[in-house]
């Protein structure tokens, strides 16, 4: 009886321990997305930072900060989407908690940033892909980063659009127009 026990306890321990190393299911590298960096639309400077985890119960936690700097628009949302729309490319959507633009507030903002092995076209004498969004990337995927090559286009993002809170989402099937990162980088962990 006693045997039969231990047998199962050691069972169960092995069971836990072997999830750990099947892909996607380990709690030490979860499905995320971050970045910061800045790019211009229609000659206007925008900047942004965001940061995005699917935990493995499924909830989606992050926040993101967009400045706008010509029209002086600053918003800051509290991310509980994230959709992998391809290897690289996230969807990602939450609610505007604070803006200085007060109708924004309490809207969805989504957005749409894609990882291209590098950051923005400025690398400023650091390795490729390599700033402060780089920390998800621990889980080995620099040398993917470098093996692109120069030819690859760099990191790009959408601007963030806002919609009535609760009519749309990340998971909503959008596609939105991308721009190339002047400075920055974004890092994308399926």
């Amino acid at each position: 009886m006693a045997t039969r026990t231990v047998v199962r306890a050691g069972l169960f321990a092995l069971a836990i321990v072997a999830l750990g190393f099947v892909p996607g299911v380990s709690a030490a590298n979860p499905p995320a997305a971050k970045g910061k960096g800045d790019f211009m639309m229609n000659g206007n400077q925008r900047t942004f930072s965001f940061e995005a985890i699917k935990h493995h119960n499924g909830n989606v936690t992050g926040r993101a900060k967009v400045h706008n700097l010509a029209t002086g628009t600053v918003v800051d949302m509290a991310i509980d989407c994230l959709n992998f729309v391809a290897p690289k490319t996230v969807l990602v959507s939450g609610t505007i908690k604070k803006s200085n633009v007060s109708n924004l507030v309490g809207q969805t903002g989504i957005f749409q940033a894609q990882d291209n092995g590098k950051g923005g076209h400025e690398a400023h004498g650091k390795r490729k892909g390599s700033d402060d969004a780089d920390d998800i990337g621990k889980d080995g995927d620099e040398a993917d980063d470098s093996a692109k090559g120069t030819d690859s286009q760099p990191d790009s993002i959408s601007l963030l659009f806002p919609f009535p809170a609760d009519s749309t989402n990340c998971l909503s099937d959008l596609t939105l127009d991308m721009f190339p990162l002047d400075h920055g980088n974004i890092k994308v962990r399926p």
